[in-house]
């Protein structure tokens, strides 16, 4: 199957990592984790997962908000919106978008 990125939007009383310079309302373009190049961390949009593979992405929080804080928002799923969606490669290709709330 390929999963492909359609952005993460932060729950209103959760903030972006400053250092994003995300603005208010707007939606984080994450990506997945395939490796690394040049001693960094390798996102992309679009990845290709074989069956019973997963794959790692990472959401910019703000640093400055207690790890408690997040953990109660992420336990309650209030923590914001992750958009994707999802192609099975079958004989005949179907794809659907997906909103889970974290």
């Amino acid at each position: 199957m390929a999963i492909e990125s359609k952005g993460f939007a932060f729950a209103a009383d959760l903030r972006p990592d400053p250092l994003t310079k995300l603005r208010p309302g707007e939606k984080h373009n994450f990506g997945f984790l395939i490796g690394r190049r040049n001693n960094k961390d390798l996102y992309v949009p679009t990845c290709i997962l074989e069956p019973r593979q997963s794959v790692i992405s990472w959401i910019p929080i703000d640093p400055a908000i207690p790890e408690k804080a997040l953990e109660d928002k992420l336990d309650s799923q209030q923590a914001g919106t992750l958009y994707y969606r999802v192609i099975w490669l079958e004989d005949v290709p179907t794809a659907r978008v997906f909103e889970d709330n974290v």
